[in-house]
């Protein structure tokens, strides 16, 4: 199971894979991974949000995850199973509601996390 958030470091963006410990809830889990951060040094200095849909291939198990955060309104990220990430504008969204044929939204696969 792979999802994706993104973190600021020194004005940099990362996209990182991250996976929720077993039995968490996305919530529990981003209190956990920003309780670690601040335990790190980190500081809170506002508020952002991230949202992931995850889209499958009709013809086999390949995943594609589009992942956008507040603190870059007009980035997606395109993250594939096998690790590969673009950056991408917002129409990454219409590209993929074109490619409809190809790559459905995976039910129960879509994360928003508001720390």
């Amino acid at each position: 199971y792979f999802e994706a958030i993104l973190k600021k470091l020194m004005g940099v963006t990362c996209v990182v894979s991250w996976a929720p410990p077993a039995g968490k809830t996305w919530s529990q889990a981003s209190d956990l991974l920003r309780q670690r951060l601040e335990l790190l040094g980190a500081k809170k200095t506002g508020t952002w949000s991230v949202d992931c849909e995850a889209y499958q291939l009709q013809s086999g198990s390949k995943v594609l995850y589009l992942v956008q955060s507040s603190e870059h309104p007009n980035s997606c990220y395109g993250i594939l199973d096998s690790g590969t990430c673009i950056t991408t504008d917002t129409s990454f969204e219409q590209i993929m509601a074109k490619l409809g044929n190809y790559y459905q939204p995976r039910r129960g696969a879509h994360t928003e996390v508001h720390p």
